[in-house]
């Protein structure tokens, strides 16, 4: 839904930040949906806090 509009306003720009989607719906279709707008990641909330962590920490350490 609306998500969905942010995340396509924010790539427009050619200098977008990077977008992670952290959700309670993990779902194969929105997880499609998500990543074909744009998100560079896609996280489920219940199994992948650790892979958040871990990909946030990468992000601040290699990113400019």
């Amino acid at each position: 839904g609306n998500g969905i509009k942010v995340l396509e306003a924010i790539k427009k720009n050619l200098q977008s930040p990077k977008v992670i989607i952290f959700t309670n719906y993990p779902y194969p279709q929105y997880r499609k949906r998500y990543m074909d707008a744009g998100a560079d990641f896609f996280f489920d909330k219940s199994t992948e806090f650790e892979k958040l962590v871990d990909t946030v920490k990468y992000l601040v350490h290699n990113c400019s």
